[in-house]
């Protein structure tokens, strides 16, 4: 679903979890998560970014991370981006979104703390 600002992130390697990461994969997901969720910060001009994993349907290590929308906040827009709550979707702004992340990535911008 195209979903503005919205990224899945997954393993190379098939895992089921998180706790079925090896040491090397465990020490570049932290970093990456916070390149990108900085990125998505920027990017869409979110005060926040939701990161949302669960394995209970799949069993793969899926992260997804992205901006609340509209007047959408916690578990109301988490169980919406679940249900595949089309309002939520918006694909020009999405490939927008997505296109802007691609260049601020490419661009080698990292978080600043």
């Amino acid at each position: 679903m195209p979903a503005p600002g919205w990224v899945a992130v997954q393993t190379l390697r098939h895992t089921e979890g998180l706790a079925d990461l090896d040491e090397a994969e465990a020490g570049e997901l932290g970093p990456l998560l916070a390149r990108l969720s900085a990125a998505v910060t920027r990017v869409t001009a979110s005060q926040r970014v939701y990161t949302y994993s669960l394995g209970e349907g799949s069993p793969h290590t899926h992260v997804l991370l992205g901006p609340p929308q509209r007047d959408l906040r916690g578990a109301e827009f988490i169980t919406g981006m679940m249900r595949r709550d089309v309002s939520l979707a918006d694909e020009t702004a999405a490939l927008r979104i997505a296109r802007a992340l691609a260049d601020e990535l490419a661009a080698g911008n990292t978080p600043t703390t």
